[in-house]
């Protein structure tokens, strides 16, 4: 009401049922928006100066299914008029009043009598009726709709349901029956309260078995305190030792033995091999020591699995049971995370969307719930049903509509999952918004985490996370821990779709998601969106759960056939916004693509080997080369250093190649550097004499990204001669050194995807040379080892992009012309540069994965 003492009549005269008075105008209601199931509005719009404001208001706090009950007098029958009365209507005109705010509308008539009676129109025509029920004392003589003196509404965006006739009565015998179905009633809250002291008694119950577990949890509250108390005695100890003299000399050992042979170096393999020696012989004599080293067979296998890095930690899903346990939250950290949360200088609204059908209403639960349960508090939850035909499912959303961080929208007909999204979308107020499918779950501390991120970084405008997968059995299992932001990796997979949270600015200026890549939807529009802005953010954790259900892509990737084509379509879109002219096909393995880039002319390579006696492997290097390359258009410069064996000499000098003669000490950056100098290419092709060519297309593979202006550098797959993969890239500090090749050992088949890594190996990188030039080349001081490394870094410190292919293959006899070991200067002067071990994060590889067992998970107190 607008009479603050009506209000205070009401509050002081009609406290009964507790209803809740609030004060104000109904042109401009209080009121959030869709936040009434039925309004009713009794002989009231005949005295609001603005009816149509009136109607606006009403209709803008009903949900979209909700019912406006209305009457108001009958101006062709009230003729007596009313001062106080601003408008009055007809019959026709209050329903063409209506009808202009209300899908559906239906009249009824009222009347008064010796009792006052409500009708639909088809019962008030015809002749006489009996009232109501049979203890009605009266009958009514029929009259039109248009002559009774009241008339009351019902009215809805929806159909209304069929409203038949009530009748209130005053005689003495209606009052004695309303006083039995009183009495009535009264028996069933007695039996009401009956059950309600049995479910009393029941929650007693529980509150016992809880106060028991509260106990259980104090106990061990008092042993983790103890145990604490040991680990600072523990510590107070370890602190005493380190500053003995003792401890103090063995640190300066340890240093000068890693100078030596720093970890991860193949010298340190032999340092670890020489002290083991030194003890048997310290231990047990030299008789031991050579009866052990003699059987080369025994020992020799042991020492390859090692230096091949085979893991013995399990499968991966053995590996996450144990990660799972360390990370387990519990109750401290709960109560934590609370409390940061609630103290973040920026806590923006996070609106989670959920498009919605025919879910098992099991699933479903657990989804909403997950969102209900964050420890982060500032969150709504959008909705939207498309058109299930599951009556559970409604039933179910029906639950949580009490929930007001809950909308729920009810789409008429079936609009696909874009469609459903983005009616999600349209109800969403927060500054980002989520996307979370009908069947799968939020960890408890999911936006807690993006949320973090935002207050480190609050330009973000794209956050994505690692993610894990159910098993039908309730496993956590498939834990795929992703690298940060790789743009060619999203163009091989969608390695980004959970769990995605955009500013929900850049997803309305995009259009929201497109219904014609259904299925890819999530892929297309993360390829809009990063086309737009390069502020993406990575949580390596894994905040969501796929649900592995029959039938769905968590479970049989090639369950979904259309996703491949629509993300093909997604993929082909992008190249044509980009302008860059590519063909997209198929990818080894299900929902995996590959982006052909078109050539653009036939530029001339230059292909630039060094070498140094070692004939055999340059006469097959340059053979396989002329022999299987598909691409025609290029050179071949042989960079000879002081090769003296006159087979090499005859070769030389007969070859069709230019070659040059590089004197002095063996340096193969300078080698390349010089040669690059010499090369008249546009691109150059970095090339060791111990590779053969195994793929024809391997110029052109390389190629395709080497044009790419923002692509510093490109890298090949290299195998060993029996198969196994020596290279997929460089990995920054992997095996406890300074960098190292990696063999991605199948994990999620990034290996055999177009990818971006830090670094590639100098033994087969393409580069245009102009770019080069500009980098000022391979630095000379890094004489044998790390200069491709240092190379790559250096683009990628001024914004460029280092490109990996599979489908540029080579073998590689890996140093077969200047031996194994990389050399000590060498390794130092790159770690004065670019930081020891573990200064230097790879942004490509992810910090819960293992540095000593590529591709395995972090064993708990693995140091980072």
């Amino acid at each position: 009401d607008r009479s603050p003492e009506a209000v205070r009549y009401g509050k002081k005269h009609h406290s009964k049922f507790r209803p809740a008075y609030v004060l104000g105008d109904v042109e401009s209601l209080p009121l959030q928006n869709a936040q009434f199931d039925v309004v009713v509005s009794f002989e009231t719009i005949e005295h609001v100066p603005d009816y149509q404001r009136f109607l606006a208001e009403v209709k803008r706090v009903l949900r979209q299914d909700g019912l406006f009950i209305v009457s108001t007098p009958n101006r062709g029958i009230y003729v007596e008029g009313n001062p106080f009365h601003t408008k009055e209507f007809t019959f026709a005109e209050f329903e063409q009043a209506l009808a202009g705010y209300f899908r559906y509308v239906k009249t009824l008539s009222q009347d008064d009598w010796i009792a006052s009676a409500v009708f639909s129109p088809e019962e008030m025509e015809g002749a006489d009726k009996p009232i109501a029920s049979q203890l009605s004392l009266f009958k009514a003589v029929g009259k039109s709709p248009s002559e009774t003196l009241y008339m009351v509404s019902l009215c809805s965006e929806v159909p209304v349901p069929e409203a038949g006739q009530e009748v209130v009565l005053t005689s003495l015998y209606e009052v004695r029956y309303y006083l039995e179905e009183i009495a009535q009633r009264d028996a069933d809250i007695e039996r009401f309260k009956a059950d309600l002291s049995e479910q009393a008694a029941t929650l007693a119950q529980r509150d016992a078995a809880l106060a028991e577990r509260d106990g259980l949890l104090a106990e061990k509250d008092a042993a983790i305190r103890e145990l604490r108390g040991a680990f600072q005695d523990l510590e107070q100890q370890m602190e005493a030792i380190q500053r003995s003299l003792g401890y103090r000399l063995l640190e300066r050992m340890r240093r000068a033995v890693n100078r030596l042979a720093p970890p991860g170096a193949r010298r340190r393999a032999l340092f670890v091999a020489w002290r083991r020696a030194f003890d048997i012989v310290l231990t047990e004599g030299w008789g031991p020591l050579l009866r052990r080293a003699l059987p080369v067979w025994r020992w020799a296998p042991r020492i390859i699995r090692r230096a091949r890095f085979t893991s013995q930690a399990g499968s991966l899903d053995e590996q996450y049971q144990l990660w799972l346990r360390t990370h387990a939250l519990t109750s401290a950290q709960i109560r934590r995370i609370r409390e940061e949360g609630a103290r973040l200088a920026y806590r923006p609204q996070i609106s989670i969307i959920m498009p919605v059908y025919n879910t098992d209403p099991a699933w479903l639960r657990e989804a909403i719930e997950s969102v209900r349960g964050q420890l982060y508090d500032n969150w709504e939850l959008c909705i939207a049903d498309d058109a299930s035909t599951k009556p559970a499912v409604r039933a179910l959303l029906r639950e949580y509509q009490g929930d007001e961080r809950i909308k729920v929208t009810y789409l008429g007909e079936n609009q696909g999952i874009s469609g459903a999204s983005n009616a999600a979308l349209a109800m969403a107020r927060g500054e980002f918004v989520g996307f979370l499918d009908h069947d799968d779950e939020l960890k408890p501390d999911a936006l807690y985490h993006v949320v973090r991120l935002l207050n480190e970084r609050p330009d973000l405008d794209f956050i994505y996370s690692d993610e894990d997968k159910r098993s039908s059995d309730g496993r956590l299992v498939q834990p795929f821990f992703k690298p940060d932001w790789s743009p060619d990796l999203l163009l091989s997979t969608n390695y980004v779709p959970h769990f995605a949270v955009y500013r929900k600015q850049i997803v309305d200026e995009v259009g929201g998601l497109r219904s014609e890549c259904d299925f890819s939807q999530d892929h297309d529009l993360v390829l809009r969106v990063t086309e737009r802005t390069d502020r993406i953010g990575h949580v390596a954790l894994p905040l969501y759960t796929w649900r592995m259900v029959p039938g769905s892509a968590a479970l049989e990737p090639e369950a979904k056939p259309k996703s491949i084509e629509a993300a093909k379509r997604a993929l082909a879109d992008a190249m044509q916004r980009r302008g860059s002219e590519a063909e997209i096909v198929a990818g080894p393995f299900s929902n995996t693509y590959r982006v052909c880039y078109r050539i653009r002319g036939q530029p001339l390579v230059s292909i630039i080997i060094p070498t140094r006696d070692r004939v055999n492997l340059l006469r097959s290097c340059i053979a396989k080369i002329d022999k299987k390359s598909r691409y025609s258009n290029y050179e071949i410069l042989i960079v000879d250093n002081e090769s003296r064996d006159e087979k090499t000499l005859d070769y030389l000098k007969k070859s069709r190649h230019r070659c040059l003669a590089y004197p002095g000490r063996f340096n193969f950056a300078g080698m390349m550097n010089f040669a690059v100098r010499q090369a008249a290419g546009e691109h150059v092709i970095l090339l060791n004499n111990d590779t053969e060519v195994i793929t024809p297309e391997w110029i052109e593979a390389m190629l395709e990204h080497s044009q790419r202006p923002e692509v510093a550098a490109v890298g090949a797959r290299l195998l060993y001669p029996d198969g196994r993969v020596q290279h997929e890239g460089i990995i920054i500090g992997l095996g406890g050194g300074s960098a190292l090749n990696v063999d991605h050992g199948g994990y999620f088949n990034l290996g055999q995807m177009v990818r971006n890594v830090s670094a590639v190996t100098g033994a087969c990188m393409m580069t245009r040379r102009d770019l080069y030039e500009g980098l000022g080349g391979f630095d000379e001081s890094l004489r044998v080892a790390f200069n491709d490394v240092d190379y790559c870094l250096r683009a990628r410190e001024r914004g460029y992009l280092i490109v990996y292919t599979p489908y540029a293959v080579l073998y590689h006899y890996e140093s077969g012309t200047r031996g194994g070991l990389h050399p000590q200067e060498d390794e130092l002067r790159y770690r004065r540069r670019w930081g020891e071990p573990g200064k230097y994060r790879d942004p490509y590889y992810n910090p819960n994965l293992s540095v000593r067992l590529p591709f395995t998970i972090k064993a708990d107190g693995e140091p980072e």
